[in-house]
């Protein structure tokens, strides 16, 4: 007790010298202070000039349509053999006026002109064809091109400019090369962090183009700027991926679940690309001020780890870990800037105790937190007598998940081998099971509510001795990898309201001859649902519109 008193006192001293007031900002080292290199980020793509993308999208829409194009086979295989597939593939060759555009076209300029194209119906399959042939694309028919997935090729073209995952061809305000030759001269130094600060304050740049918001805060943090710290806190909990600031979603997770079965997206607050735990904890310690006193102002929807919420709680955490901060010294910075600061109302102490609740508790900690060695991160090391979600509860050998008004099935631990999930639980209604939920498990018998719509990947994956299976009508999607390798089972009823079946859903499901009926019209499925697996499929003979075959297998009147 005496050691925690006496680091809040040494931290309220620290916050005083920066300034009793929140908006103050952090104090400011000059460029030339700093003997290392800057952080050096992902290189931004050189952008053409608008006027050079309208001039190639004026000579684009002048092409005849479709344009000229032939597809070339380079090789021409054989079907399919006991060595296995020898695919026939091939590559477009462009013809006349546009051939000449394109190769005296940049790729990065055919890019930036025809992306547009990709999105909406006025000659999409015009710049996909052009696209894919500056890109040297390798198919394996020509149908492929035509036919084939836009996002595919905007994957290629990010691929090509090096570029992630979320790059859109975007006007771009500030050269990174220029900025980064800033670094030591102090006077272009301040007049580029004066300018990105002044643009970021612009509401239409925020809701248009946030890759550009993405970039300036990026390239204010490899100068450096500490002097900006007001600026990121503005733009804290900021996702440029929607635009707006961080919520999580209702398939969102921010805790590992058992036996290393992960509920969760790359958009989970783990790895959300917001400043709060990314540039904020770069510029370091003199943050603290201004981080604190955004998350005292955070609203009771920011504070929520529910879905819809912006989960700042375990945004906090994950600062103060990054900073490199121990847990007791994060609890000191925090005790230490309510006592540095009398004004607070009850609802900014009120916010402030939320996230220190949160670090007491050991709450949004993650399982790799065990294996470090640093001193000050290994007291964040996770407890395992804890758990962050409030509303997640157990009944008759379930566990569920309350979120959104609905109750997601985690997982069974009960000793019954033949099981009917339940349609409720607190008066919730069951509506998702969650992947990997039942992964593994010894059942034989599931019986699945009316009430759920949506069962998860690999849900009951290897469920190799469930014989008996059986789908209410309700249920909407069933996600890849569902009932992979479940080799007992004989038949398998689809109920009308199914309207998706994903990748390698029933795949591998039977070394012998089994059935799937379906009672409604046939729904969207993934080509290769039914791999490897020997299946008849049936159809109600009311329902007219199946085709002869259906997921590479024949169809037959049920």
């Amino acid at each position: 007790m005496k050691n925690l008193l006496l680091i809040v006192l040494a931290i309220t001293v620290d916050i005083l010298t920066m300034g009793c007031q929140r908006s103050t900002t952090a104090a400011v080292l000059p460029a030339s202070a700093n003997a290392t290199e800057p952080w050096t980020p992902p290189v931004v793509p050189k952008v053409p000039s608008d006027q050079r993308v309208d001039d190639i999208r004026a000579r684009f829409q002048k092409l005849s349509h479709p344009i000229n194009y032939s597809y070339v086979v380079d090789h021409r295989g054989a079907t399919f053999d006991l060595k296995g597939m020898d695919p026939t593939y091939g590559h477009l060759e462009l013809h006349r006026g546009t051939r000449r555009l394109a190769e005296e076209c940049t790729l990065t300029e055919l890019i930036h002109a025809l992306w547009p194209y990709l999105d909406g119906p006025d000659r999409c399959s015009d710049a996909y064809i052009m696209l894919n042939a500056k890109l040297n694309t390798r198919m394996q028919d020509e149908y492929h091109y035509v036919r084939g997935n836009i996002e595919n090729l905007k994957k290629e073209c990010r691929r090509a400019l090096l570029q992630d995952d979320e790059w859109y061809p975007h006007k771009v305000l500030f050269d990174y090369e220029e900025v980064r030759a800033a670094w030591r001269d102090p006077v272009k130094r301040k007049q580029y962090i004066d300018g990105m600060q002044e643009a970021l304050q612009d509401q239409k740049l925020r809701a248009e183009n946030p890759l550009e918001v993405k970039n300036l805060l990026m390239l204010l943090s490899m100068l450096d700027a500490k002097e900006a710290t007001s600026t990121f806190c503005e733009y804290m909990f900021y996702d440029w991926r929607t635009a707006s600031d961080y919520r999580l979603g209702c398939e969102d997770d921010i805790k590992p679940i058992a036996n290393n079965q992960v509920l969760r997206k790359s958009h989970n607050v783990y790895v959300a690309p917001v400043p709060c735990t990314t540039y904020l904890p770069r510029l370091g310690a003199g943050t603290i001020t201004n981080v604190l006193g955004r998350l005292a102002d955070c609203t009771k929807e920011e504070l929520s780890v529910l879905p819809g919420g912006g989960a700042a709680p375990a945004f906090a955490v994950n600062y103060f870990i990054r900073l490199g901060y121990s847990e007791p010294k994060a609890r000191a910075a925090i005790t230490a800037y309510k006592l540095a600061h009398s004004d607070l109302s009850e609802r900014q102490k009120a916010a402030l105790d939320e996230i220190m609740e949160a670090i007491t508790t050991k709450k949004y900690r993650t399982d790799a937190l065990l294996d470090v060695t640093e001193p000050a991160k290994r007291t964040w090391a996770p407890s395992f007598d804890t758990e962050p979600w409030p509303n997640t509860i157990e009944s008759r050998g379930f566990k569920f998940h309350l979120k959104c008004h609905q109750a997601i099935v985690l997982g069974y631990t009960g000793k019954d081998k033949n099981i009917v999930i339940p349609s409720e639980v607190s008066g919730i209604p069951v509506r998702i099971i969650a992947k990997y939920a039942f992964m593994q498990n010894t059942l034989t018998g599931i019986e699945i509510p009316e009430s759920v719509t949506n069962i998860g990947e690999a849900a009951f994956c290897y469920c190799m001795q469930l014989t008996n299976l059986v789908l209410s009508s309700g249920l909407v999607n069933i996600e890849p990898h569902a009932f992979e390798q479940c080799r007992a089972l004989k038949q398998v009823i689809i109920p009308e309201t199914v309207s998706y079946i994903g990748y390698f859903a029933f795949s591998y499901c039977s070394e012998r001859q089994w059935s799937i009926y379906f009672k409604g019209s046939p729904p969207t499925i993934h080509p290769d649902a039914f791999f490897s697996s020997s299946v008849t499929i049936y159809h109600d003979a009311n329902k007219t519109n199946w085709p002869t075959t259906f997921g590479g297998n024949k169809t037959t009147v049920w």
